[in-house]
């Protein structure tokens, strides 16, 4: 009688074990690609990225006056569904545009995923935002 019970609790203590360690493992997550046979991209293409950001963004007044202007790249990753994450600047050119580019990108629309060996997969993307000060200087009066 004493066997069976002894045998009874080492069965109990290993199923009990094994799904603590279960528990503990750590969720795979599949890292970002860099490049892949179908990139991802923007509803409509570069064109249509190109109005969207032109429409979202506003030129900063402190950076027209500090004749602030270059591009910025703005990184994040598209993911198997085309939403948008883990936005960061890269390179930047100044506190304020660096903020209003990653404002205006963080607004983009969910994207069309990237896929490789016909999966969808996550990938990294870089935006370049330019901000050109030709046509954005405020209009002296006479």
């Amino acid at each position: 009688m004493k066997k069976i019970a002894f045998g009874i609790a080492l069965v109990l203590f290993a199923f009990g074990s094994s799904s603590i360690l279960m528990a503990q493992t750590p969720v795979e997550v599949e890292e970002p690609l860099q490049v892949v046979e179908e990139m991802p991209q923007f509803p409509g293409g570069q064109d249509k990225m190109n109005s969207f950001l032109a429409k979202n963004i506003v030129y900063p007044v402190t950076a027209i006056n500090a004749n602030k202007q270059g591009i910025v790249y703005v990184k994040f990753i598209v993911e198997k569904d085309g939403k948008l994450d883990n936005f960061q600047v890269v390179k930047g050119v100044s506190p304020d545009l660096d903020s209003t580019a990653l404002k205006a990108v963080k607004e983009m629309p969910q994207w069309n995923p990237g896929k490789q060996g016909g999966k969808y997969v996550r990938i990294f993307v870089v935006v370049p935002v330019s901000f050109n000060l030709e046509g954005n200087r405020p209009k002296k009066k006479k």
